[in-house]
């Protein structure tokens, strides 16, 4: 196993106002049946201005409540999947214009630390696999599963810009538990593989995509992996 690519950001567990203000839009576009406390949080969200950040707990503990309220415990995976909407940004033309997806990862990854704190990304290539990890190093999988979900399927999202709009990986991996119909409702969304109790929270692919030169456009959305 070779691992291509680590950082860790370790000075403060946070979520900033760019990761909250898509999942709020994804919000306003869903009827949404708020409890008290959940509202608060929503209107608090609401209101973050752009260099503001939010704690990470109580971010997951929305999330949560959202999916409680909901009843659709994947409405995370959707969320990340429908997130890429005219968010432009030198960092999105930064994904946009590298030669290919494996720079525009390593470059990227660079800024993790400008919308979540407290995370882990890398790229591990094993077996001619690629496989693009997520952590968040001061929690367990199973209290932040729906933000692994949001960022791994914005993460495909992401990648659709450059490799079409049909692209899907090969599979999808997290270190949590997944029930029969959880696995059944997360392929009507992405139908691949799901493999629940791995040993790491990722996609995984073939290594050719990340060294093709596959750019179909110029110029498109904020990168947000995170």
């Amino acid at each position: 196993m070779k691992k291509e690519n680590s950082i860790h950001h370790s000075s403060h567990s946070y979520i900033h106002q760019l990761k909250l203000s898509e999942i709020i839009s994804y919000l306003q576009s869903i009827d949404v049946p708020f409890s008290y406390r959940s509202k608060v949080l929503y209107n608090k969200f609401k209101l973050l201005k752009l260099t503001e950040v939010a704690p990470i707990q109580v971010y997951n503990e929305f999330l949560r409540l959202i999916a409680y309220e909901t009843k659709d415990l994947q409405w995370c995976a959707k969320a990340g999947l429908s997130s890429c909407n005219h968010n432009y940004s030198p960092i999105g033309e930064i994904f946009m214009s590298a030669k290919t997806l494996y720079d525009a990862l390593i470059e990227l990854n660079k800024y993790t630390d400008l919308f979540q704190g407290k995370t882990n990304t890398n790229i591990i290539i094993e077996n001619h696999k690629a496989f693009v990890n997520y952590e968040v190093s001061i929690l367990k999988p199973d209290f932040y599963r729906f933000d692994i979900e949001y960022s791994l399927f914005r993460l495909v999202s992401q990648l659709r810009e450059r490799l079409g709009e049909n692209w899907v990986p090969d599979s999808f991996h997290f270190q949590y538990a997944l029930t029969k119909k959880d696995k059944e409702n997360l392929k009507k969304i992405i139908p691949t593989h799901y493999e629940d109790n791995a040993k790491f929270n990722a996609i995984s692919f073939s290594e050719h995509w990340l060294h093709d030169n596959f750019n179909q456009k110029e110029y498109d959305e904020t990168f947000i992996f995170s």
